[in-house]
């Protein structure tokens, strides 16, 4: 009976330990960044690109990819304040579902046009110093798997497609 009782404990453990660490894998790595590039019509836009990596020995758990605009001042100069990557206007399923293959790496971003001008200093300051974008990944009841801040900054604004923060 208690030998019955050790391994019923032992395999709930193990079970209870594969669920969390499920979630835990997800990694939003310091590659997320912000890159100021042109809109097609003579403004500027800002693409908001994360990076997710499972660590993990199992695909994750289904989850969606949220932007949150933080700063005002860089809320003013964009339409939205929060966003969810592949957006469904119906809202079910509110954004496109996404699930990370074993020790692979999940690359997904939107792209928010600028109204106005804004001064790329000081647009890199907003960015890299005040934790101005947090992104968050969303279980499908919509509660938070992770978060992070995007501080990296970049830009393009080239026609060809190079990278010129420095």
């Amino acid at each position: 009976m208690r030998r019955c009782l050790l391994i019923t404990a032992a395999f709930f453990s193990f079970v209870l330990m594969t669920g969390c660490s499920n979630a835990e894998a997800l990694d939003i790595t310091d590659k997320s960044k912000i890159v100021l590039i042109p809109d097609g019509d003579g403004g500027e836009a800002l693409t908001i690109s994360t990076f997710i990596k499972n660590n993990s020995d199992q695909t994750s758990e289904p989850f969606y990819i949220e932007f949150e605009i933080l700063n005002n001042q860089l809320q003013s100069k964009l339409k939205e304040s929060k966003l969810i990557v592949g957006e469904n206007y119906s809202g079910d399923p509110p954004g496109e579902v996404y699930k990370v293959k074993s020790h692979t790496t999940l690359q997904a971003g939107s792209t928010l046009r600028i109204n106005g001008k804004i001064e790329e200093a000081a647009l890199k300051k907003i960015i890299t110093q005040n934790n101005a974008v947090k992104v968050n990944l969303l279980s499908k009841n919509n509660n938070l798997i992770k978060s992070s801040y995007i501080n990296g900054f970049a830009k393009d604004l080239t026609t060809d497609g190079i990278d010129d923060s420095k």
